[in-house]
């Protein structure tokens, strides 16, 4: 389902419901996005310095897309655009570097929808739970 994002908050909303829906506790989506659980707690409390890039991983790992619709007239600058900013990027960390876009956005057609948590997923889970010092419930 798509829904409009307004706001932090709302984003963070989305991605508790996302990771509660999926039955998914919240230190191990900290542990399989790589991330301390306080991050990953202040991305669902809908704090306003998160990083984008390391929220669009927390989302990916439950399986939750982001979308952005892009205006008329701007998808055809999209690619000259990228194009110029992994050039800036290039020349400030060195000649022989190579800039991947972080985000790739779709400015048509309709997202496929995907269950919220891979099987990937849960392997990943049930392996943390195996290997952990502690003992997972």
């Amino acid at each position: 389902m798509k829904r409009r994002i307004t706001s932090v908050s709302e984003l963070g909303a989305i991605t508790r419901a996302a990771r509660k829906s999926s039955g998914v506790r919240l230190d191990d989506l900290a542990a399989l996005s790589g991330f301390s659980k306080q991050f990953v707690n202040d991305i669902e409390l809908g704090k306003e310095g998160v990083q984008l890039g390391k929220v669009l991983q927390v989302l990916s790992q439950l399986g939750v897309h982001v979308y952005v619709d892009v205006p008329p007239g701007a998808d055809d600058l999209i690619a000259h655009s990228r194009d110029l900013i992994n050039r800036t990027k290039g020349r400030r960390v060195g000649s022989n570097a190579m800039v991947l876009p972080m985000v790739k956005v779709t400015a048509s057609g309709s997202p496929t929808v995907s269950k919220p948590v891979s099987q990937a997923m849960l392997d990943a889970i049930a392996h943390l739970r195996a290997t952990s010092k502690k003992t997972l419930p």
